[in-house]
């Protein structure tokens, strides 16, 4: 997560505890919603984004368990300003570049399939990833937190590396 907020040429800061609370004006003594979230600012707006980690899985399995995650999200209605104004990013860091289209396509579909009752209070009828960006960012240092599991070629017996 530290590479992804660092490496951007736009200003990305992480979100959580004490400034997350504050940032969505919530009352001590309510929950917070248990994910790392960031602000990405550029020279026309700042992004509220979510971050989730592809530690492996299928693309199909992630993007489930990320649309049931952000359906939880809504209902706490921590979000609706930043829907509304299409200023929240659904963000997927993996550590296999071949990844990047299967998450993104399952993703955008999950999110259109399992959500649509839930945003439907914010934007009526529109598509939910319309409003809901999803992003998926290829994260190197990922793939080394993942044993046997990454995009290298093997090599073969009897050769050297």
């Amino acid at each position: 997560m530290l590479a992804f907020l660092h490496a951007a040429s736009r200003e990305r800061k992480p979100l959580v505890g004490p400034r997350l609370r504050e940032f969505l004006d919530l009352d001590p003594v309510e929950r917070l919603p248990k994910a790392t979230f960031y602000l990405e600012t550029s020279d026309t707006q700042t992004l509220l984004g979510v971050l989730f980690v592809d530690c492996g899985g299928h693309p199909r399995g992630i993007a489930t368990r990320t649309a049931r995650k952000l359906a939880r999200y809504l209902d706490g209605h921590w979000f609706d300003e930043e829907i509304r104004a299409k200023r929240f990013s659904v963000t997927i860091l993996t550590g296999r570049r071949t990844k990047i289209a299967g998450l993104k396509k399952h993703t955008t579909a999950a999110i259109d399939a399992e959500l649509p009752w839930a945003t439907r209070p914010l934007i009526g009828d529109e598509c939910p990833s319309d409003f809901l960006r999803v992003q998926v960012t290829y994260v190197p240092e990922i793939e080394s937190l993942l044993p046997g599991r990454n995009d290298r070629p093997h090599p073969r017996k009897g050769t050297s590396t």
